[in-house]
């Protein structure tokens, strides 16, 4: 199975490219839900349209897949 890479804000993942297909199906028709801290006042709560190309995905070739997953997780 072929894998991609999906970034989403900051984070990366790395799934099957048929479940990252479905994942930014299911992202593209997400709203941002964000709450704010107010010293001294009640938080407030705001739900707003995602900007464009909020998430991507790429095609991972199979061999740098097999290297990546070699290295494993990097050391501090």
């Amino acid at each position: 199975m072929a894998k991609v890479k999906v970034s989403i804000g900051y984070k990366e993942y790395v799934v099957d490219a048929d479940a990252g297909l479905k994942l930014l199906e299911i992202l593209g028709d997400a709203e941002i839900f964000e709450s704010k801290y107010h010293s001294g006042a009640d938080n407030t709560y705001h739900i707003y349209a995602q900007p464009e190309n909020s998430a991507t995905l790429q095609l991972i070739p199979k061999p740098l897949y097999t290297l990546w997953k070699l290295a494993g997780k990097p050391e501090a």
